[in-house]
């Protein structure tokens, strides 16, 4: 009966001692969970016990028990702030997802959409049916621009640039959607901020249907470009036979000579190198009474020019034209 007594008292303090030792196992199981992974860092208990512990005394057990509580607010604390940092790093990581949000037009200009760069930029507000005229020149669509025409647009409406919408049509080498404006009431001679007109481009860029159109709709002949070239000069100067031919069909100043000092016959022999073009302007600028004897800046006439630039053609056609 006393072995039995004994036995029975002793698995009694084995189970009452193995309730702390749980408590203890309980509380870092917790938290390891609830603690980022991070390398190991032996604790002194780990590394000053031996695999069998010794079984912990009674009086132990209130400081371990007290621990439980301290681990599981830890634990706890964790685990609510946890998803609150993986919110924040799910919208930081997804711009698109912060874009989206964005009404169209906004998203739009964020992105650097080309369509709407123009609305964006600084510039003239114009009306409805003007806009409309500049989108219709600039995508070359013909009915689009009789609409825009037919709504009231302004014709003659600059944009940030000062060009209007028959400089965009030139500009982009559009005869036709040029000479509908034109015919319209468009003015050929209005500058942009660079000074330079439908008409002096038109001239320059050998838009030779444009430039007979602009001609009967009022260009000046004797308009200039900011360096105070006529369109007889860009012409010469860009090598446009055809646009020099047209030009002189009208009462233009053959000798006239920019803030440079060049007449349209000295840039042709300068510039031109001799070329066939060039051989072509000389000859019409000649036959039309330009003379090859005005002087440029540095004193020399055109045989003179001619002949520093080895060009053998060229004073042929000189000096037949002064016989």
């Amino acid at each position: 009966m006393a072995l039995r007594h004994g036995h029975s008292t002793q698995r009694r303090g084995y189970a009452l001692l193995a309730l702390p030792l749980a408590a203890v196992l309980g509380a870092c199981s917790s938290c390891a969970s609830s603690v980022p992974q991070a390398d190991p860092v032996p604790s002194a208990a780990s590394s000053t016990s031996p695999p069998n512990l010794p079984v912990q005394s009674p009086a132990a057990a209130p400081s371990s028990t007290q621990s439980k509580p301290s681990a599981a607010t830890s634990s706890s604390t964790s685990l609510a702030t946890k998803p609150a940092t993986s919110a924040s790093a799910r919208s930081t990581s997804n711009p698109a997802a912060s874009q989206g949000s964005l009404a169209p037009l906004s998203s739009a200009a964020t992105s650097g959409s080309a369509s709407i760069k123009p609305l964006t930029q600084s510039g003239p507000i114009h009306s409805t049916s003007t806009t409309a005229l500049f989108a219709a020149v600039a995508e070359g669509e013909v009915g689009s621009v009789r609409k825009a025409l037919k709504d009231g647009a302004e014709l003659d409406a600059k944009d940030g640039r000062g060009n209007t919408p028959l400089m965009r049509a030139v500009l982009n080498r559009d005869d036709q959607i040029a000479k509908l404006l034109l015919a319209d009431g468009a003015n050929p001679n209005s500058k942009n901020k660079s000074q330079e007109s439908p008409f002096l481009r038109a001239s320059a860029f050998g838009l030779e249907d444009v430039l007979r159109s602009a001609l009967a709709h009022g260009a000046d002949v004797n308009s200039v470009d900011r360096l105070g070239s006529t369109a007889l000069f860009v012409a010469s100067e860009a090598g446009q036979v055809e646009s020099v031919r047209v030009l002189l069909q009208h009462d233009i100043p053959l000798d006239k000579v920019n803030d440079l000092g060049w007449s349209a016959l000295h840039v042709t022999i300068s510039l031109g190198q001799g070329s066939n073009n060039s051989l072509s302007i000389a000859r019409l600028l000649l036959a039309a009474g330009a003379n090859p004897h005005l002087t440029d800046p540095s004193g020399s006439d055109a045989f003179e020019l001619a002949e520093k630039r080895n060009q053998p053609q060229m004073l042929s056609a000189l000096r037949n034209s002064s016989k």
